[in-house]
């Protein structure tokens, strides 16, 4: 994703989003990940590793803005809009689905010309012409063409 943005493979970069859910972590020991004195709830758990991503896709945005729900737990969500020259991003970290809901990850950015997506290590790449793609492994890829 890093090299399709910086050789612009698909034009520019218009809007990103990232994407994780998961049931509220309640297996930690003595529930230590619920205590908001001792755990930074779902941003710390996994917004901060799409805050990453995004920085090190698009760089520091200096304009953003975060909003938080909480049920179930004090920063049990966090839906945050980062807003650059040419582009916005937003990335929504949960913790508040039920018990039988299973982890689930994504990521999606729209290019000028394409609209990629990530949904746990499915990358599918959409042009207007063909749609590729893409299983992602630890160690490679495996490449296909439905057209």
């Amino acid at each position: 994703l890093k090299e399709i943005i910086e050789n612009e493979t698909y034009g520019k970069p218009i809007k990103a989003e990232f994407v994780r859910k998961s049931p509220l972590p309640d297996w930690s020991f003595n529930n230590w990940m619920l205590d908001d004195k001792k755990s930074g709830g779902c941003i710390v758990d996994m917004h901060v590793h799409d805050v990453d991503m995004l920085q090190y896709l698009f760089g520091t945005s200096k304009n953003i803005q975060v909003l938080s729900s909480k049920h179930m737990s004090e920063y049990e969500s966090s839906y945050s809009l980062y807003k650059y020259p040419d582009m916005i991003a937003s990335i929504i970290t949960d913790w508040g689905i039920h018990r039988s809901y299973k982890f689930k990850c994504m990521y999606a950015v729209t290019f000028e010309n394409a609209y990629i997506e990530c949904i746990d290590r499915k990358v599918t790449v959409y042009t207007d012409n063909e749609r590729e793609n893409y299983l992602a492994n630890k160690k490679f890829s495996i490449h296909f063409i439905v057209r």
